[in-house]
């Protein structure tokens, strides 16, 4: 299968990676659609912009770092509750490593969805909802309208 890998600073390739699969009960394998870009943390991975212990090592693992996008279950591990074959999903941020076409995941960190959107459309959901509940937050805390530009 196919993955994305940024090897040095601004250079990313693609890369041929075996398939993952379901080893741990509570697990899901899914298909990527599509990922979000969660600038600005992505693009400072890729120009090595982080610092201290956020800093990466090149070549950085296949995939990484993708941490927000959306999918289609292909398959579950045992004792999964929520989730079947076929189901449309939101893959968290913990799901990890989303630049590939197939991620497997403990079942909290694929959400369900219920929506016509096309992919690309519902992949930074997960963004949103988080952006959502702090709004929410804050207006109990402050008391106060809060403006927001962009998601990440």
């Amino acid at each position: 299968m196919k993955a994305l890998q940024i090897t040095a600073p601004g250079k990313i390739s693609e890369v041929d990676v075996p398939v993952p699969e379901i080893t741990q009960p509570g697990e899901v394998k899914v298909r990527v659609q599509a990922v979000s870009i969660a600038a600005p943390y992505e693009t400072n991975i890729f120009h090595n912009r982080l610092t201290g212990r956020n800093k990466c090592r090149y070549p950085c693992p296949p995939g990484f770092p993708g941490r927000e996008g959306t999918g289609i279950i292909e398959a579950i591990g045992e004792n999964v509750q929520a989730l079947s074959p076929g189901d449309r999903v939101i893959l968290c941020s913990r799901s990890g490593n989303l630049y590939q076409d197939i991620v497997v995941c403990s079942e909290p960190w694929a959400k369900k969805i219920e929506t016509e959107a096309k992919a690309p459309d519902s992949a930074p959901a997960e963004l949103f909802a988080g952006l959502l509940a702090l709004l929410k937050r804050a207006e109990k805390i402050f008391r106060a309208l809060c403006v927001v530009i962009g998601l990440g």
